[in-house]
């Protein structure tokens, strides 16, 4: 039986638990050092992107917090495609599943 605690939140404890090691394993094993150097390792290579307007981006800039991409016409699509050459920043994170997960 879960029963609430005394701020309200009424979660279970053993899901809480788990929730927060799975984000501390995610963090210590791929840090933000790691993902930057990963990702300038493939800085100028082209991948999948959701937030390109094509839906394939090329890796322009690595920083801190946010890569840099570019729009790519998508080698699925034989028709030329509005938005290549568009440069938009994504998340460092998002950029990093992009290409490594």
């Amino acid at each position: 039986m879960i029963t609430s605690s005394s701020n309200g939140a009424g979660q279970d404890p053993v899901r809480t638990f788990t929730l927060h090691l799975k984000l501390k394993v995610m963090i210590e094993i791929i840090g933000p050092d790691q993902q930057v150097s990963d990702l300038k390792a493939v800085v100028g290579k082209e991948t999948s992107e959701n937030h390109s307007p094509t839906c394939r981006a090329k890796l322009i800039r690595v920083g801190k917090v946010n890569c840099v991409f570019e729009a790519v016409q998508s080698p699925y699509v034989k028709t030329p495609q509005a938005g290549v050459g568009v440069r938009y920043k994504v998340r460092r994170p998002f950029a990093w599943n992009a290409f490594f997960f």
